[in-house]
């Protein structure tokens, strides 16, 4: 686990910024807890209450000026975004220690799980041999070769998104479970956000149905507070959830995936660009 790479994201740019300078401060202590929590040396409770300044300083100042003009919180920069994905990380990574027993248990040479940071794993498998990959914000996989290529098949795959979870947010999260599952039917899919999540009280649990585990990580949900804090028993709870379920499972469980038929031949933007139109039906 790269227990720096926020701190190397905050260095990148504007280093010299007060906001940043303050951050940069204030983030050894926290790098700590994430490695005393992988050690054992701490429980998730503890962990949740280390980082949880550090935490409410950058909620704080992500939220204090408009994205475009804020140092912490423009889609450029990542600051913030990094935050947010590598705060659970470590929660991550003691999920996977702890399936990887598991699974030792019931087959020695089972693949190994690989903790997911800054990595692509392969969202959809296609007959003419494409494998679509994709961007995700944490979570566990599985590594295996391909055609001499290593490639990562999903096993627990977070979709990580601060601020306002409306309807229109929550169906687009959903949709891109839905692609998952066509190829990886096993692989979780898990939405972490904040507790500002206004999907329409009219809305069905359907609207969802494809997102194995949706967190609200601090606060409740829609109570306006200047800082919701983060909820330690919900944390406690996605390790304890995932645990439980990927322990009951096998690496098999997420290596037998389906092929979705295509025929397509060359890319998309060859024949966009030659034509400007393209029927895919």
């Amino acid at each position: 686990m790269n227990f720096e790479y926020h701190r190397k994201v905050l260095n990148r740019t504007l280093a010299d910024h007060p906001i940043v300078v303050q951050a940069l401060t204030m983030i050894g202590p926290v790098e700590q807890a994430m490695k005393d929590l992988v050690a054992g040396e701490i429980t998730i409770a503890e962990y949740v209450g280390k980082i949880s300044a550090y935490d409410e300083f950058m909620y704080r100042h992500a939220k204090s000026k408009p994205q475009k003009s804020n140092p912490i919180n423009t889609l450029q920069n990542k600051k913030y975004s990094t935050w947010r994905e590598l705060k659970w990380t470590p929660v991550f990574e003691l999920i996977r220690l702890e399936v990887t027993k598991a699974w030792e248990q019931k087959n020695p040479n089972s693949p190994k799980l690989k903790l997911i940071q800054n990595l692509e794993v392969i969202e959809t498998i296609y007959s003419n041999g494409y494998m679509a990959p994709k961007d995700v914000d944490g979570g566990l996989a599985l590594e295996i070769k391909v055609n001499k290529k290593n490639i990562l098949i999903p096993v627990a795959i977070v979709e990580d998104k601060g601020g306002r979870a409306c309807s229109t947010c929550v169906n687009g999260v959903n949709a891109q479970a839905l692609r998952m599952k066509q190829s990886f039917p096993n692989a979780k899919f898990i939405f972490l956000t904040d507790n500002e999540s206004n999907v329409a009280k009219t809305k069905g649990a359907e609207i969802a149905d494809k997102i194995d585990l949706f967190v609200i990580e601090r606060g409740n949900n829609m109570v306006a507070q200047e800082y919701p804090p983060l909820k330690a028993d919900r944390w406690q709870a996605v390790y304890d959830g995932l645990v439980t379920r990927l322990s009951s499972m096998s690496a098999d469980d997420f290596l037998n995936y389906n092929v979705i038929n295509s025929n397509s031949v060359g890319s998309l933007r060859s024949k966009i660009d030659t034509t400007g139109i393209y029927w895919n039906c």
